[in-house]
């Protein structure tokens, strides 16, 4: 039979051990997607070896492995809410959504950030602060779209932020839909790779994310979005440098920094 949900945690091989066994349900099953040297799953969860460098490759592995209906993608750190997990099942079944964005909580108890109180629908405008463990996804619509994480973004790679937004981008590029709802899916301790601003580099990784998530329209977005976070970004310099860097993600550096040839 076929089980309701697949919980899928991302670990590097010396992490496994952080893991621990959730509480038990026949309709659940959980799979480790493990990055690095070999390493034993727990006996509660399902082995995923995955090849190469960055998170992403180890969400579309999930995507891959998935044998339930709904997928919830986890750290090796997070603490999962089944209960509010099952809710936004229910949610995504009523809606026709094929992506449900959840709420995380720090060990405080405390939300991570600004939530929605309702059900609302996502756009481009207000995913971009979307983390990886608040996701559950429809497995089959997903798969029926070829969506996929752009490995070229998220922790472990140069671009290292914005996997998650990118991926709720291609979502409704593709046709499909996705609610943000106001259920807790887990308390998550990590600092977010989103909350690092003030460099350089940051905002020129920033910038790359917002190009491949806009495509043609990225100069109005980039433009909106140097608006809204000047003073995040640094000085005037810096708040122009980023309204005009329309870098790819296989640029090295910023197009407008490049010598001339």
């Amino acid at each position: 039979m076929r089980p309701t949900l697949t919980v899928a945690y991302s670990c590097l091989a010396d992490r496994v051990g952080n893991l621990r066994p959730p509480a038990s349900h026949d309709d659940v099953e959980y799979v480790v997607c493990i990055q690095g040297s070999p390493a034993k799953a727990p006996d509660w969860a399902q082995l995923v070896v995955v090849e190469g460098l960055g998170v992403a490759r180890s969400r579309n592995a999930a995507i891959d492995a998935a044998t339930g209906r709904f997928l919830l993608f986890c750290d090796d750190d997070v603490a999962i809410d089944l209960d509010g997990v099952r809710v936004a099942i229910g949610i995504i079944e009523q809606s026709g959504a094929a992506l449900a964005l959840g709420r995380g909580l720090d060990p405080n108890g405390d939300p991570r950030k600004s939530y929605p109180s309702q059900v609302t629908k996502l756009t481009r405008f207000n995913s971009a602060r979307a983390a990886t463990y608040e996701m559950l996804i429809d497995v089959d619509q997903i798969r029926s779209a070829a969506v996929r994480f752009d490995i070229r973004f998220g922790a472990g790679v140069p671009l290292y932020l914005a996997d998650e937004y990118i991926f709720v981008a291609d979502m409704l590029a593709a046709g499909l839909t996705a609610v943000s709802v106001p259920e807790v899916f887990g308390t998550h301790p990590a600092v977010s790779s989103g909350d690092q601003w003030g460099s350089p580099l940051d905002a020129h990784v920033r910038a790359v994310a917002i190009n491949r998530a806009f495509g043609r329209i990225a100069p109005i977005a980039r433009i909106a979005f140097a608006a809204k976070h000047a003073r995040r970004l640094g000085g005037w310099r810096d708040v122009l440098t980023f309204a005009t860097n329309d870098s790819g993600p296989d640029d090295d550096l910023p197009r407008q920094r490049r010598s001339p040839g």
